[in-house]
C-alpha cells in the first residue's frame, strides 16, 4: 500500500468510520470481512476509540481468525 494511501485511510475520518464499524461487528467473520480491505495500522487506530469491552471481544475474534488461517495453510 502506497503512503498516500495510508495516509488517507489513516486520517480523523477514516479513522472514526472504521471504528463505528469495528463497533458494530458482531461476530468474527464480520472481523474477517473489514481486514480484507482495511490495512492493519488504521484498524488499530480505530479500535483505540472502542470501550475495553469491544477491543476485548475483537481481539479474541481476531486471535480466531488467525488460528484458523493458520490451520488453513498448514
Amino acid at each position: 500500500m502506497n503512503s498516500d494511501l495510508l495516509k488517507e485511510w489513516l486520517s480523523p475520518s477514516s479513522v472514526a468510520y472504521l471504528a463505528s464499524c469495528l463497533q458494530i461487528c458482531e461476530n468474527a467473520e464480520m472481523v474477517a470481512d473489514l481486514r480484507s480491505f482495511a490495512p492493519p495500522k488504521a484498524l488499530r487506530e480505530a479500535t483505540k476509540r472502542l470501550s475495553p469491552r469491544k477491543r476485548q471481544q475483537l481481539k479474541d475474534w481476531v486471535l480466531l481468525l488467525n488460528s484458523s488461517e493458520k490451520g488453513v495453510a498448514a
